[in-house]
């Protein structure tokens, strides 16, 4: 992969990322809200055990 290819595909990446950090914070997606702290600048999901059934 050459350098330019490179460079477009974080682009792209990190545009995705943006979009669904977005979705995220707009409250577009369908998850419980402790799962995640809501911060509009940078949603990010809370590390949790997973529950022991």
């Amino acid at each position: 992969m050459n350098k330019t290819q490179k460079n477009f595909t974080s682009k792209v990446l990190r545009e995705i990322k943006g979009k669904e950090l977005d979705k995220v914070s707009g409250g577009d997606f369908d998850i419980p809200v402790d799962d995640y702290n809501i911060n509009p600048e940078k949603p990010t999901p809370v590390k949790r055990k997973p529950k022991r059934s």
